[in-house]
């Protein structure tokens, strides 16, 4: 394990941050490294365990205290430790510690085809995603606002609701939340809102319509005032059973976009393809529906933009399926839902040792 510490110690150097580690022993069976970003005056966890997994309770509890504490933590399984450890494995722990700690790994000069103005303007991106436990009875709601120049900035909510309750109850209250956050960090209301909510069937396409749609619109000219920002409401559906292929009988190249022939009649929606498969794979294509659009983007414009969305999150080295709010959003609700909520239970079986861990991380 010492090697594993020593790897990370020097990578993190390489990004020019001062790093204190420290080795606790709890209960004679836990190995944790406290590192301290001394010059972002953050705490760090990372735990190098052998059963580390997203259900093990103990990972739970201390993600649990990390959440309510304010502590940036990043777990790594210990088995990517020590001499052989991969220059990917390590280089992907490093970018995901960093970017935790404030840093932004790659920006993207975000541009469209036809009205070029629309990003000009204040815009927020907003992802919202629906999780389902039901172990602990209750669905979770993540509402992750990404904003400024290069939509690289992230604040995040979080409701809970009736377990299998897939429409957002509190989606006025969650949107004016949001705005009062903008407007707390840039002194004025965005222009633009663009919403991406996933997990929703064609079956409850005019349900969200109708109930989240309505009441976010309602809150933003609650909130805003007139002339409100103009909100434009996209359906994200991973789970399809289209797949295209090339002339060749190939998969797709990324960033291919079906918008003709095989899209529905109903909505305003289209295919897009962002990422490479496996080999001898046929990439698998998401769908976006257009359920509302004030800002008046035109097809391209739409298009182009989900695309460079795609390509910003930080735990993962290249574009992903859908945009990165709507990924972040999907890991946030399964997280607070999962992990860190039902937590709070457990929390007496490891009190002691969580006593321990807290002591020296907030006695740096």
């Amino acid at each position: 394990m010492t090697c594993g510490i020593s790897s990370v110690q020097k990578l993190v150097s390489m990004f020019r941050c001062a790093v204190a580690l420290k080795v606790l022993n709890v209960r004679g069976k836990k190995n944790w490294v406290v590192c301290s970003l001394i010059n972002t005056n953050q705490t760090l966890f990372l735990q190098l365990h052998q059963n580390i997994s997203g259900t093990n309770r103990f990972y739970a509890v201390v993600k649990r205290m990390c959440a309510e504490y304010g502590i940036i933590s990043q777990f790594i399984h210990e088995k990517h430790t020590g001499f052989k450890m991969k220059k990917e494995i390590t280089g992907s722990c490093i970018r995901q510690i960093m970017t935790k700690a404030g840093n932004i790994p790659w920006e993207l000069r975000f541009s469209l085809v036809d009205n070029r103005d629309l990003l000009t303007r204040h815009t927020l991106i907003i992802g919202i995603d629906v999780n389902h436990d039901r172990s602990n009875n209750k669905s979770t709601a993540a509402f992750v606002m990404a904003h400024g120049q290069s939509y690289t900035q992230y604040d995040t909510l979080v409701a809970t609701q009736a377990m299998g309750r897939e429409m957002l109850e509190d989606a006025g209250e969650l949107m004016n939340m949001a705005l009062q956050k903008y407007r707390g960090i840039y002194k004025q209301y965005p222009t633009n809102i663009v919403v991406f909510r996933d997990g929703v069937s064609n079956s409850q396409l005019d349900t969200v319509f109708r109930v989240e749609v309505d009441a976010m619109q309602k809150a933003i000219e609650a909130v805003c005032g007139d002339p409100p920002p103009a909100l434009t409401t996209l359906v994200v559906q991973k789970r399809v059973k289209a797949k295209f292929v090339d002339e060749r009988g190939a998969s797709p190249a990324p960033g291919t976009v079906v918008d003709t022939d095989a899209v529905s009649s109903q909505y305003w929606d289209f295919y897009l393809i962002t990422n490479r498969p496996p080999r001898g794979c046929c990439a698998t294509p998401t769908r976006y529906i257009v359920i509302k659009d004030d800002a008046g983007f035109s097809s391209d414009d739409i298009q182009k933009l989900v695309h460079q969305l795609s390509h910003l999150y930080y735990n993962w080295c290249g574009p992903i399926r859908v945009p990165a709010v709507v990924q972040s959003a999907h890991r946030t609700a399964h997280l607070y839902g999962s992990v860190i909520k039902p937590a709070r239970r457990l929390l007496n079986l490891h009190l002691q040792a969580g006593k321990h861990i807290l002591m020296n991380i907030t006695c740096k």
